[in-house]
């Protein structure tokens, strides 16, 4: 079925830009956030950097790897039950996380016991977690997915240096191409697609059942909460540029955008289209010629 793409489709992209804009510099000069025990090196050495990027790298390639040995060998099952959990624990560091801010803010030391906070947590990240499964509006589930992938994308921008973040993004902006049209998330496509035709149903239905809380559905298209990590991760890094124009913050949105647009034009012909690489590019063009501009 032909696909018409108009920029009410930017609609998801232009929120996480928004809220990571507005997000992150309470993130950036939060104590609960710097104190959040991290794997990388926060100095940005040559060393360092290639550290970073391969750490966050073998992350993702430790994820894509089992997710296509199970789709391989058809352990849809399995594979749903690894989704699910994943994004209940996503869920729950995010209500830690916002919990431990809002006190933080207030400068109140909560009184309650350590059971009654985990009951809480767990309380309401279930909560998220029933919305996120059983809801099928589509402006509900995109904003409880919106703020996971933002609120990760800001994590990562407070630990990650700078020329760290544009390495990591370049590197999984080629791998998110090879994902899209050799790799794990073709496998998984072809794999569901096929499944539909022998069922007589839709591939497209299982897919999406299978992937829910973990793609925001709008109008049509589906989007990664992966990209959305990443958009918030660009975003948010340009915080960390110094001295800090609000120029930068802009520069990035409007690149994300635009690379966004163009990418979801290019599914009025294809099936699938890696969300990564044109807004990724874009995105540290802009930024990288509106920090020259400003500072020569």
């Amino acid at each position: 079925m032909e696909r018409r793409i108009t920029v009410i489709h930017l609609v998801p992209i232009l929120t996480t830009i928004i809220l990571a804009a507005l997000l992150a510099p309470t993130f950036i000069s939060s104590k609960t956030i710097s104190e959040i025990e991290s794997p990388f090196s926060e100095k940005p050495g040559l060393h360092d950097i290639l550290y970073n990027a391969t750490i966050f790298c073998l992350l993702v390639l430790i994820g894509a790897t089992s997710m296509y040995i199970l789709t391989k060998k058809r352990k849809i099952g399995l594979l749903k039950l690894m989704f699910r959990s994943v994004i209940f624990m996503i869920l729950l560091s995010i209500v830690q996380v916002y919990i431990a801010l809002m006190w933080e803010t207030l400068g109140i030391i909560p009184v309650y016991t350590d059971i009654l906070e985990l009951i809480l947590h767990l309380t309401l990240a279930g909560i998220m977690f029933t919305v996120l499964m059983s809801s099928e509006n589509e402006l509900l589930n995109m904003l409880i997915i919106v703020l996971y992938g933002v609120t990760f994308g800001l994590i990562f921008s407070v630990m990650l240096p700078i020329w760290s973040v544009v390495v990591i993004v370049m590197m999984l902006s080629v791998y998110d191409l090879y994902s899209v049209f050799k790799g794990p998330l073709k496998a998984l496509i072809d794999t569901f697609i096929g499944e539909g035709c022998k069922s007589g149903g839709s591939g497209t239905t299982l897919l999406d059942e299978l992937l829910k809380g973990l793609i925001i559905r709008f109008r049509g298209i589906r989007l990664g909460s992966g990209d959305i990590l990443f958009y918030s991760l660009l975003v948010g890094s340009t915080y960390r540029l110094e001295p800090y124009s609000p120029v930068y913050t802009l520069a990035s949105g409007i690149g994300i955008l635009l690379g966004s647009f163009i990418t979801l034009k290019a599914l009025e012909r294809r099936r699938a289209m890696p969300a990564l690489p044109l807004p990724a590019l874009l995105s540290l063009v802009f930024v990288g010629l509106s920090y020259l501009l400003i500072n020569l």
